[in-house]
């Protein structure tokens, strides 16, 4: 960082000004850009403790970690609705489910294990053996309906 010199005539003193907020504003931005890195960082390491504790705390039981990493991945995505599924080769599983209407989750969760089929988004990941991203699902246009993809 540069200081003004007495040797600067007023008139320059104002460019000068001008500098320093810029260096400053950078110096700020960055500082924020590490706090938030930090806090990140922190925020993975407790979400791996927590998960580790899970896994110590039901060795033979995979179940609560399922439902552990689901609820955390609801809460980080601030979604109206989290689903965990496994597919063995042959059937997709839903291992875990958070939020969303009662009763609907439970009509959904009777439909599986199910064969994936393009009438469901995770059938997709699957199917496609990529991430999916549906930015607005109300528009999204399904292969028939509901019934068909469940009795699929």
């Amino acid at each position: 960082m540069s200081v003004p010199s007495s040797d600067i005539p007023v008139s320059g003193l104002a460019a000068e000004i001008t500098a320093l907020r810029q260096q400053l504003a950078e110096r700020d931005a960055a500082l924020v850009l590490r706090g938030s890195e930090y806090s990140e960082h922190a925020a993975h390491q407790a979400a791996t403790i927590d998960v580790l504790k899970a896994m110590s705390a039901s060795p033979g039981d995979p179940q609560p970690v399922f439902d552990l990493i689901n609820r955390q991945a609801w809460e980080l995505c601030s979604a109206a609705l989290a689903g965990l599924f496994v597919f063995d080769g042959v059937h997709l599983h839903l291992r875990a489910m958070h939020g969303g209407d009662p009763a609907a989750v439970a009509a959904y969760t009777a439909a599986f294990p199910m064969r994936p089929t393009r009438g469901s988004m995770a059938s997709r990941a699957v199917l496609d053996r990529s991430i999916i991203h549906i930015r607005d699902v109300d528009a999204e246009v399904w292969p028939g309906d509901v019934v068909a993809w469940i009795e699929a």
